[in-house]
């Protein structure tokens, strides 16, 4: 367990935004987390980086970003499946590993570790957690090699942009059913499309359609698939594929960039970075040492959690009418 100095998790201004004490709680709750993976990690001679925002923070605050509330770590491609495993296996029993490849339901590319799945509340999780009774959890981004042969990176993109374009095709069709896809001719050529699509994917990757998983799933592991089409050996550059944003890879840099770890303070530890953050940090953020105000979510992330506190007599009453409220 991390030992916290006197006064760590009192409310404090930090870049002039105010961090509160259930932040701090959260905060400490995540580095609790992140000792798990990192225990791991060392225990099979895999690698990990602080990544994103997490990076971005340890090099520029040597810690958290003030009005930031996650963690972001990133793997080579073959640590992170390794891991994946070792996870299953040695991660506390009440943890979930949440993935394309262990929930049906799960809508990312990435995979979220969290320290349990729900609220809890018993007198031995809140000590472990620092008094956190929310589900707190950290994102573990794979890192892919990107082709130096331009035909066939141009491949990859193109096949990437298909599985994301079936995948928020699939989205729409589950969200919003048939609704505003125009006349009966225009719907059934959009179904036609998507149809068509898929059997693209099924060929280009030799992975046949599973009825075992919902179709939106089968999808994001095909993106997944898609991501490792390039080895070490045919790449000169390394950057993580993203479904949902705009550009489909964000951060590519060189593979030298990240041959190696340095450790970097981070609140109250010591967390591996890139050997090359700064031009990790650089090609994710520009002009990263320059201050922006930019929650990158819905903050706090357990807002959603709140109300289901309130009324129990947990929490501090007037906390959590306070958190609701910033």
């Amino acid at each position: 367990m991390i030992d916290f100095p006197k006064g760590y998790f009192d409310e404090e201004e930090r870049c002039g935004f105010t961090v509160t004490h259930m932040m701090k709680c959260a905060w400490a709750a995540q580095l609790e987390v992140l000792r798990h993976i990192s225990e791991i990690c060392e225990k099979h001679q895999l690698k990990y980086f602080a990544y994103f925002g997490t990076l971005l923070g340890a090099v520029r605050h040597k810690g958290y970003i003030p009005w930031d509330d996650d963690m972001d770590i990133a793997m080579k491609r073959e640590d992170y499946l390794q891991f994946l495993l070792y996870a299953k296996e040695e991660l506390p029993r009440e943890y979930c590993i949440l993935s394309p490849y262990t929930n049906d339901e799960w809508t990312d590319g990435f995979t979220r570790i969290t320290n349990e799945c729900q609220i809890a509340v018993s007198e031995e999780h809140l000590r472990t957690y620092h008094g956190c009774p929310f589900a707190v959890g950290i994102d573990v981004f794979p890192l892919d090699f990107i082709p130096k042969d331009q035909k066939i990176r141009t491949i990859q993109y193109q096949m990437l942009q298909l599985a994301k374009d079936s995948y928020y095709s699939i989205l729409y069709l589950r969200n919003n059913g048939e609704a505003g896809l125009g006349s009966e001719a225009e719907l059934a050529a959009y179904k036609q499309k998507l149809a068509k699509d898929i059997k693209t994917l099924e060929s280009f990757t030799g992975i046949s359609r599973q009825q075992a998983f919902s179709l939106q799933n089968w999808v994001l592991r095909m993106f997944d698939a898609l991501c490792m089409m390039c080895g070490e050996r045919d790449a000169d550059t390394i950057g993580s594929f993203q479904i949902h944003m705009k550009r489909l890879m964000t951060g590519e840099v060189s593979k030298e960039a990240l041959s190696k770890s340095v450790k970097m303070c981070f609140e109250v530890i010591y967390i591996d970075v890139p050997s090359g953050y700064e031009e990790v940090l650089q090609s994710n953020y520009g002009d990263f040492r320059k201050l922006r105000f930019a929650p990158y979510h819905d903050y706090p992330f357990y807002k959603k959690q709140i109300p289901l506190m309130q009324g129990k007599h947990i929490w501090d009453e007037e906390e959590l009418k306070r958190e609701l409220e910033r």
